[in-house]
């Protein structure tokens, strides 16, 4: 039953940071959100609420 846990958690994992989107991430994936911001920092009315 491991992989079977192992199996649902990688799935939740996936949809959780790539196709989920954020309220606090401006309705963004975090995965999305960190492409974008990475280079440039986050705005500073979103740092402020996270």
């Amino acid at each position: 039953h491991f992989e079977e846990a192992y199996y649902e958690i990688d799935e939740f994992m996936e949809f959780y940071n790539y196709r989920r989107y954020h309220g606090s991430l401006g309705r963004m994936a975090p995965v999305k959100f960190n492409e974008k911001y990475k280079d440039i920092g986050f705005p500073e009315e979103m740092a402020l609420s996270l």
